[in-house]
Formats: structure tokens, sequence, C-alpha cells
């Protein structure tokens, strides 16, 4: 599959409205409510907090992708077989712990946590159209939690490459590019859902570049939303039991100077564009 720019808007209230009562009759009597039905009728909604990230002990990680080379050109008939070879630097992978979070295009991050093992493109069950394709690293902790950028120091490597011939490309390297993949269906720790995301050649910041978070899903159907100015992951707290939509969207901040006679400038946000600055995904909390 290529590239795409942008995804199509999702309506929140719609897509978790409870379902309505049958048109052809009286509606039945609602049975009384059991003390745990009322109880949790009366919980507190779910809400998305910032909190802190954790920090880097030693040298910080870097990554860097060996294959593809960039720009490198394959055929459709060996694209599936093409062997995808990373080298971590400052950072170990065990299976169960600390990994590489692999991504191809847009897809889901693909979890290596043995080197050893080899990783071909048909393993990320993404269609290799012909066209341009995008592999991507970043290293994660085994909490989900991504490592931050530590100065000039990377956790994140990105590399383009083509399928049938060389095409003017859909994404160019160097550019914003965002990352989410849903948390794994689990129960809601007591501290929330770690909602963690990456944020690659480019730097959340007031008045520059944005985030915004939205999420709906149980006790919050009409959805909640945030807009981060600073590179920390996010939690959902007080998460019921069912499916979430969420939607990461990269914003840039223009001045709005049109009919401003005051010292005071305001910024307006603009949606940033391009292959890689939206992601919309569903994730699921379990009882």
């Amino acid at each position: 599959m290529r590239l795409r720019s942008a995804l199509c808007a999702t309506a929140f209230a719609l897509a978790f409205a409870p379902a309505s009562a049958p048109a052809d009759g009286p509606a039945a009597k609602p049975a009384p409510a059991a003390p745990a039905a009322a109880a949790s009728a009366l919980a507190a909604s779910p809400e998305l907090v910032v909190v802190a990230p954790q920090g880097v002990v030693g040298k910080p990680p870097t990554v860097s992708i060996l294959a593809p080379s960039k720009n490198q050109v394959v055929t459709e008939a060996k694209a599936a077989s093409l062997e995808v070879k990373l080298s971590p630097k400052n950072w170990k992978v065990t299976p169960g712990g600390d990994h590489l979070c692999v991504v191809l295009d847009r897809g889901p991050c693909k979890v290596v946590d043995d080197l050893k093992k080899p990783l071909k493109l048909a393993d990320f069950g993404v269609a290799l159209d012909p066209g341009q394709h995008v592999v991507s690293v970043i290293a994660r902790r085994a909490s989900g939690e991504f490592v931050r950028p530590s100065g000039k120091s990377q956790p994140f490597a990105s590399v383009s490459f083509f399928v049938g011939k060389k095409v003017p490309p859909v994404h160019k390297d160097g550019t914003p590019m965002l990352f989410w993949s849903p948390p794994v269906p689990a129960s809601a720790p007591a501290e929330g859902v770690l909602l963690d995301y990456f944020v690659a050649n480019g730097t959340l910041a007031s008045g520059k570049l944005g985030l915004h978070v939205s999420v709906g899903g149980p006790g919050i159907e009409s959805g909640i939303g945030l807009a981060l100015k600073d590179n920390r992951p996010l939690r959902l707290r007080g998460a019921r039991a069912g499916d979430y939509l969420a939607r990461f969207s990269l914003v840039t901040y223009a001045a709005d100077l049109s009919g401003s006679v005051s010292l005071t400038v305001t910024y307006s946000a603009q949606p940033l564009g391009g292959a890689f600055s939206e992601l919309e995904r569903t994730f699921r909390v379990l009882p």
C-alpha cells in the first residue's frame, strides 16, 4: 500500500453512541440497577493525563538501519523476501523486555526483541505496492514507553526505499514523523493505560510544533482531547473495559496578525500535513 497523506475524520459520538431502542414497539421497562452497575455509573469518567518520561541511565541509545539501504530499489518479486537489518547501540534487546519498535510505512509497531531472528518485509503485513516505502525503528522499553532523544543522540532511524522503480517520493526524508502503536489488550493498571508516541525529525514546542490527541470510548463517548506542546507520555486514567478509538495529529502554529492592533500575537493550529502527521487506531481495555 502506498503512503497516504491524510485520514478521514471520525465522529466519536457516532462511533461510541449506545444502541437506541427498537422503533417498532414500546421500550421495555428497565430493570432496577444492581449495586455494582450503580457504582459504575457514578464512577468518574476516564481522563487523559500527561506524565513524566522515564530517564535514560548511562549512554543514550542510538539505532541504525543496515538494510534496506537508502533509496534502494527492489523488484516486486523480491520485495516480500527483502530482509530488514538493524543495529542498535547502547540498547540491549531481550525477549519480553526492552526492544526495538520497527514500523513499515504507517503500519503498527513490529516488536523486535531478538536480533538473531530474520526480519523480512513480508512479516509486517503491509502491502508492498509499487512506489516509495519507509522503514523506521525506535528504541522502546518493555513498558511500551519510547526512549526520548537525549541531546544529539536519537533512538530512531528511518530509511526510504522503492518497490518496482524509483518514483517522486510522497514522503521527504527529514520531515516530521509521528509514530503511535496502541497498547496490547490488558486490564487497566492503577496508574492508567499508557498511550505513548514518538515524534521524529521535529521537537514539540509552544508556538512551533504541537500534538493533538483525542480519545473516545466507554464513559467518554463524545471524546476527550489534549493539546501537547512538549514531549511527554500520556496515560488514560480511569479507563473502563471496552473498545477505544484514539487519534494523534501533528499541528503547526501560525501567527494570526489579521486585524490586530495590539502587541499580543495569537497563534492558530494548522494540520502539519504529510504522510506521517496523523494516526488513528483502536485499542481494547480488558475487565
